[in-house]
């Protein structure tokens, strides 16, 4: 590996990491471009490695983690290709492991029984590659329910400790934004 250069765990958390076939490339940089549309940091491999190791895969792997530890959710391009690639799998290992949050977008038809089974009882985001903002808002609109689904867990965590105090109920302020949020991302 390069001496000088060492993966950076910056104190700016990607929002998305996509994982994806290179057979996919083109699809995946439109993908991108639609969700920095919609406000959200995707990281992709082509453009957030060091131009120095894009092509080394070996010195590229540390910088490729570090993605996913700092990433928010883990978006799994699913093709035949990407189902079909060891790197793609480990990667996929690696968010499990990181208990990452899976958002599976299906490029192209593949048999349920080849998609990895950590994605296949998920929902998954079919793409219209002729629309690909509704494709990439589908994915922003998942990352919104996962933001809620873990704000509420931690409350009701809370409550729970707390002896299901009602006080710590959700109410007033707090469940019209929740119930606010949840009728935006829906419509």
């Amino acid at each position: 590996m390069n001496k000088n250069l060492k993966p950076v765990y910056s104190p700016r958390e990607n929002e998305i990491f996509i994982c994806y076939s290179l057979q996919n490339s083109y699809f995946v940089e439109r993908l991108k471009k639609a969700l920095i549309k919609l406000g959200r940091d995707p990281w992709v491999d082509t453009q957030d490695l060091p131009f120095s190791i894009k092509s080394d895969m070996l010195e590229a792997k540390p910088f490729i983690e570090a993605g996913i530890k700092n990433a928010n959710v883990f978006v799994f391009v699913v093709s035949p290709a990407s189902i079909k690639s060891q790197r793609n799998i480990d990667e996929l290992q690696f968010a499990i492991q990181w208990n990452k949050r899976l958002i599976p977008v299906l490029r192209q038809p593949v048999a349920e029984e080849e998609i990895p089974e950590a994605l296949r009882s998920l929902p998954k985001i079919l793409v219209n590659s002729t629309d690909l903002t509704t494709s990439a808002v589908e994915v922003a609109r998942s990352i919104i329910h996962i933001h809620i689904h873990e704000r509420l867990s931690a409350k009701a965590i809370v409550w729970d400790n707390q002896n299901r105090r009602p006080d710590l109920l959700l109410y007033g302020s707090d469940l019209e934004s929740v119930q606010s949020c949840l009728i935006r991302t829906n419509s």
